[in-house]
């Protein structure tokens, strides 16, 4: 199954050379192939430890970047950028998902394309690059591979995204957006959720996060989003 080639094509996106690579390997292989073939090490351990890494690294790059940042602020911004939208973007952006081992079964139904297999695999790379570089090494990369998405910190975002919605909302429409969970998705150890947000006026949005509050956030941004589009045609 180790891919010599696949393995250093890997490494060449990423700009390091793994000491173990067979951490590497587990990081690309999804649990699906387990299913498939029994006691094959797959990557959900790697993916949390790589989901750890990942809030670590932001949150440590917005707290020194940004000191005049709230504790709010900082919450929203990593909320933002460890999403599981933006990590599956990066994923395809570097186009490591052609890389995942899948079962026939999860190949089947789109697993390739996946948000929450796209976004698993990301935290799972990290975490092997972690296990295999130290952290030094893993924060290096991680700022670099987000730094477009960094440069853009406090251009057209909202701070505070349910707070001002319900500032508009009250204002507007003498009414308090309403917020309901669609769906949760995914491991226990790492889940998507879907919240359905709308507003008295009949808007609605949709908005994902790895958990309840998160995707809040993201649907909330999504409508305010909507809304200034709509005032400005």
């Amino acid at each position: 199954m180790l891919d010599v080639s696949k393995i250093k094509k890997i490494e060449n996106i990423l700009g390091i050379e793994f000491i173990n690579k067979q951490l590497l390997l587990e990081a690309l292989t999804h649990s699906s192939m387990a299913n498939e073939i029994p006691d094959t090490p797959h990557n959900e351990r790697l993916e949390f430890l790589g989901d750890t890494v990942i809030d670590f690294i932001i949150s440590n790059y917005l707290f020194i970047k940004y000191p005049a940042f709230s504790e709010g602020d900082m919450t929203f911004y990593r909320s933002q950028l460890v999403k599981g939208e933006t990590l599956a973007e990066i994923t395809k952006t570097l186009d490591l998902h052609d890389f995942l081992f899948l079962g026939h079964g999860e190949e089947k139904s789109g697993g390739r394309q996946k948000q929450s297999n796209l976004a698993g695999l990301f935290e799972a790379i990290v975490g092997s690059i972690f296990l295999d570089r130290g952290l030094t090494e893993t924060e290096k990369l991680v700022i670099k591979i987000f730094n477009p998405k960094l440069a853009k910190i406090g251009c057209s975002r909202f701070q505070h995204p349910k707070t001002e919605l319900q500032m508009y909302t009250q204002s507007q429409l003498g009414t308090l957006p309403e917020y309901k969970i669609i769906s949760k998705k995914g491991p226990d150890h790492s889940p998507i959720f879907e919240i359905q947000l709308s507003l008295s006026d009949g808007k609605l949005m949709f908005g994902t996060g790895k958990n309840k509050s998160l995707a809040e956030n993201d649907a909330a941004e999504k409508m305010l989003l909507f809304i200034k589009d709509k005032s400005t045609e």
